[in-house]
């Protein structure tokens, strides 16, 4: 596992308070909402200090696909 796909996953388990999820867990069939969406995309922020598009989260739903995706725009250097 890579150091991003652990930080993301570290805060999947924050956000959804539960140690046990896996890298490849569906974001909503966790539990995830719209709101809960928002609160994530501004947790990936603070985390990686880059833009994470609003509707990221309807596409990308797992921290595996997230932790790719972030490790694409951080090798483009996009800062938020």
């Amino acid at each position: 596992m890579t150091d991003i796909e652990q930080r993301v996953l570290a805060l999947f388990h924050e956000l959804f308070q539960d140690q046990g999820i896996e890298l490849y867990a569906d974001f909503y069939d966790l539990g995830g909402d719209s709101n809960m969406a928002v609160t994530f995309g501004l947790m990936l922020e603070d985390e990686f200090r880059i833009e994470i598009p609003l509707d990221l989260l309807e596409e990308v739903t797992s921290a595996a696909g997230l932790a790719a995706w972030i490790a694409d725009m951080k090798g483009g250097q996009r800062a938020a």
